[in-house]
């Protein structure tokens, strides 16, 4: 038996040995090329940069219609020529993408300004696809390609984006820079490297074998045996573990350590008794917890079925029992309806109590008719008291004559919100950000102003709906909340809201909701006196 168990042991030891030499050959060999390669990445994208923040767009253009340079074209060229010198670069230029090939502006290779204006078709559809796909873009950003050019041979190419005024890209900076010589030298060291890491191994594990091969092998049996009594008499109080071992080593220490897990267990199970009832007390409270919280926000629908000025609906899914988040909506007078919604740091209990908190401050003194400036200040300065857990929230109201449809705004760090005007698409409303509540004593607000027509349509949502992430964790984005309102655009305010939630759920689906979903929606039908007015 021993005979047999020794040779097992001895193949197992033998297949551990070159698996672990072709994890640790293969782990070096992706780390080593990974890191040499990014320093080379990490000087084209520098040089790019570099020379992409010193250009305007503007005037990149005025060179190619002129075809004239001026002395900041020729400062940008020594620029780019003792980068190119500096940094070892292969082949340095600026140009201007179109659809068959490219236009250049700067081109280190030749003299000063001889290649201003000089168009060059692409060599190849790769390299069409990826100047293309970095100027065309709506927000393009910095690229790199490794690839095998048949003249140069292995490249590192990286590219910058030059904007205009408008902030549209008009021209890339691209760099490329040879890697030839260091993959030579990187592979013959990944060789030598997998050499000595397998012979090491080999060494080490036939000497490994014939050191334990009669010290281990017999104290596990041993343990087997231990574990076997402890499992056996778990459920007799009387019965301990007694099966130890003296060798003097870690084998007697784990010994001992079964005896202690013995004793753990049992207790451990006269314990799971009382945790299990404590888990359900705390889940009752959190549920009751939950009950409460949604109690304060309001919930019937329609809201206000004598008013016909408007129609309004508002939802909150909550990442956990309880959230963070909140909305409201209430009459200040008979003509002026406030808009809330706000997204509090953090999750829980914590986030439920401070957002409750939030909330009545809020409501208490816009109530008043008190500016809507001026109740972010106060409401700021008493939050900020006691705050010993540094809580804070983002926080937008809206403050909408009914008879005008005036609409005044002060944003606390919160979303954007998006409105649309009747017959047109919808759109961000860019407002200025202040910072959020409870975040420092003493700020000021200050309020924007908005006209709503008949027909038009605001929509307000907290940072869970852009932010919502798929099994990929790529996140969902204001860009496709415009996309899927425009497919309903005459849609009720509950339609574009379940809308909206159902294509979150719809991406979302399979992943974890990490934060509150909250959204209200409002549409204004004016009143007859603005209808006839406008």
């Amino acid at each position: 038996m021993r005979q047999k168990m020794g040779r097992r042991y001895a193949w197992e030891l033998i297949m551990l040995t070159i698996l672990m030499s072709v994890g640790v050959c293969i782990v070096f060999s992706i780390h080593f090329r990974h890191n040499v390669l990014s320093e080379y990445q990490k000087t084209v994208y520098s040089s790019t940069k570099a020379i992409a923040r010193l250009i305007d767009g503007e005037r990149v253009l005025k060179y190619v219609d002129t075809l004239q340079t001026d002395e900041l074209y020729e400062r940008i060229d020594g620029r780019m020529r003792w980068l190119q010198k500096g940094f070892d670069l292969q082949y340095f230029y600026v140009c201007i993408p179109t659809e068959t090939g490219m236009i250049y502006v700067w081109d280190t290779e030749g003299a000063l300004g001889e290649s201003l204006g000089e168009e060059e078709e692409y060599s190849n559809f790769e390299t069409a696809q990826m100047m293309n796909k970095e100027i065309f873009r709506r927000d393009p950003i910095e690229s790199l390609w490794e690839y095998d050019d048949p003249y140069y041979g292995p490249l590192i190419t990286g590219a910058s984006p030059i904007f205009d005024k408008n902030g549209d890209p008009v021209a890339l900076v691209c760099a490329d820079i040879s890697v030839k010589e260091v993959k030579k030298t990187m592979w013959l060291v990944i060789v030598q490297v997998i050499l000595s890491v397998v012979v090491a191994l080999s060494v080490a594990s036939i000497i490994y074998y014939f050191r334990v091969r009669k010290q281990l092998i017999e104290p596990i049996n041993r343990l087997t045996e231990a574990a076997s009594e402890i499992a056996e008499h778990l459920d007799k109080e009387d019965e301990y573990y007694h099966n130890k071992i003296y060798t003097g080593d870690e084998l007697q220490t784990l010994s001992e350590s079964f005896e202690k897990m013995d004793i753990q267990l049992r207790k451990i199970m006269s314990d799971n008794i009382r945790i299990t009832a404590e888990k359900e007390r705390m889940s009752a409270e959190l549920n009751m917890a939950a009950s409460i919280q949604d109690s304060q926000l309001p919930h019937r629908f329609p809201a206000f079925p004598d008013r016909d000025e408007f129609e309004i609906y508002a939802d909150m899914k909550p990442a956990r029992e309880v959230g963070g988040d909140f909305y409201d909506f209430y009459f200040i007078d008979e003509s002026h309806l406030a808009l809330v919604i706000a997204d509090v740091s953090g999750k829980g209990i914590p986030a439920a109590l401070f957002m409750m908190i939030s909330r009545v401050l809020v409501k208490n003194r816009l109530q008043t008719g008190e500016n809507p400036a001026d109740v972010f200040f106060h409401v700021n300065n008493e939050l900020m008291e006691n705050n010993t857990e540094s809580q804070f929230l983002t926080l937008w109201v809206g403050i909408l004559d009914l008879v005008s449809g005036e609409l005044v705004t002060v944003n606390a760090g919160h979303e954007y919100p998006i409105m649309r005007k009747a017959g047109e698409r919808f759109c961000l409303i860019r407002d200025h950000h202040h910072p959020p509540l409870a975040f420092m004593e003493e700020l000021t607000y200050s309020t924007e102003t908005y006209q709503m027509h008949p027909g038009d349509t605001l929509f307000v949502y907290t940072d869970g709906v852009p932010e919502a992430c798929d099994v990929a964790e790529e996140m969902y984005g204001t860009d496709r909340i415009l996309r899927i309102l425009d497919t309903k655009p005459d849609a009720s305010p509950k339609s574009m809201i379940e809308t909206v939630l159902a294509d979150v759920r719809n991406i979302t689906k399979g992943a974890e909701q990490f934060d509150d979903i909250t959204m209200l929606a409002l549409k204004y039908n004016g009143t007859k006196a603005a209808e006839g007015n406008g």
